[in-house]
């Protein structure tokens, strides 16, 4: 006898009519468009944002090489009553922004070492063998007297470079010699009548009272590695520091 066998739906082949095999690629068509869109947009952006990243370190890479490991600027009050600084005696150029020469290699020397009379004589930047050198005017070319305040900070710093630092500042011709304190917290012996910094950041600070209209102020900068400082060692080799001095007005005692 034979047996008839209904077939499961499931066996069964599927049919479409051809309306509905249009719909079925249609949306795939549509699903593949969407994904090939989404991976643009994702790719539009990743190249932005690696685009925005260059850029950050461009712009950080220009103003490292831009200005030096001293740079000397004005505040605006002190700017807007006439205070400005150049970096020769005939006061040509007047500015609000100076910058030092950097100094690319570095190794220790000692105070003795020195040219002393070549520093207190030279205008601008004359940076010699394994030091910073940097003489500027501070002038007013307002019409009123003013107190004007300095502060030199060292604004970087690598390897621990600064504990070795000897920061020389002439004023009109009078030098006083700067240094981080000890690992101890005393005052550096060498050379002699070092004068402690005032902080890790703050070199030091100074008042040029009763600048009037016309007169000028003479700074030279000196920044070496001392190598009679006992903390002068192989570890801070390769290492660096940069410095700012800011002038503004002095604010009045009440």
């Amino acid at each position: 006898m034979l047996k008839f066998s209904k077939k499961n739906k499931k066996e069964q082949a599927e049919e479409f009519t051809p309306i509905e095999l249009l719909r079925l690629s249609g949306k795939r068509g549509t699903a593949e468009y969407t994904k090939a869109r989404k991976n643009k947009r994702r790719a539009f952006w990743l190249l932005i944002s690696l685009v925005s990243i260059l850029l950050v370190m461009w712009i950080i890479s220009l103003l490292l090489t831009q200005w030096g490991d001293l740079v000397i600027s004005i505040e605006r009050d002190a700017a807007s009553v006439g205070i400005s600084v150049s970096d020769n005696v005939e006061l040509k150029n007047k500015t609000t922004i100076l910058s030092g020469d950097n100094i690319l290699e570095v190794t220790n020397i000692t105070y003795e070492n020195l040219p002393f009379l070549q520093i207190e004589n030279t205008d601008g930047s004359h940076n010699g063998p394994n030091y910073l050198a940097y003489t500027f005017y501070v002038t007013n070319s307002g019409q009123q007297t003013a107190n004007v305040v300095g502060q030199l900070q060292i604004t970087g710093v690598a390897k621990n470079m600064d504990t070795a630092v000897r920061i020389i500042v002439y004023k009109d011709g009078e030098p006083v010699i700067y240094a981080k304190p000890a690992a101890d917290g005393s005052v550096e012996a060498f050379p002699e009548g070092v004068t402690s910094f005032l902080s890790d950041t703050d070199v030091m600070e100074t008042v040029i009272e009763n600048l009037a209209p016309g007169q000028s102020t003479k700074f030279t900068i000196v920044s070496y590695v001392e190598g009679e400082d006992p903390e002068c060692i192989d570890d801070i080799r390769g290492g660096y520091m940069r410095m700012s001095m800011l002038f503004g007005i002095a604010d009045e005692e009440g």
